[in-house]
């Protein structure tokens, strides 16, 4: 067997694993035991896949922005979570309301068991999160 039908077979390989994981929705385990080879092979043919250029990932969503730079937050400054608001106009009042609204829902979704909050600097966008806060 040529050098160039190996590498043909390989490519064909990648690619088939890749169809029937990402197009197909069948699990790795589903995919190994069609293919007689153990589940972690089929792993490292999806990422080889990846690899090589034959699947590319995209994130279809305007909020993927956000989520990048929440990431990058995260890392440059050491943070377990952030949260960064889309902007939703150029009205502070409306830009107060919205980072008072993500704040109330961050508190309410990770800080049930708190019985006091502290809180260093405040402001009209402080007030904005008091409202939205359930008490």
């Amino acid at each position: 067997m040529s050098h160039a039908e190996l590498g043909r077979r390989r490519r064909r390989q990648l690619v088939k694993v890749a169809h029937l994981y990402y197009t197909d929705g069948w699990t790795q385990q589903e995919i190994a035991k069609k293919l007689n080879v153990s589940r972690p092979v089929i792993s490292k043919l999806l990422q080889k896949a990846k690899d090589v250029g034959i699947v590319e990932v995209y994130i279809k969503d305007e909020s993927i922005h956000t989520v990048e730079l929440e990431k990058q937050l995260e890392t440059t400054f050491q943070l377990t979570d952030a949260v960064v608001v889309p902007s939703v106009g150029t009205m502070s009042e409306m830009v107060k309301r919205a980072v008072g609204q993500a704040g109330a829902y961050y508190l309410s979704k990770n800080m049930k068991n708190a019985e006091k909050i502290g809180i260093s600097w405040g402001g009209t966008t402080l007030a904005e999160l008091v409202k939205r806060i359930s008490v």
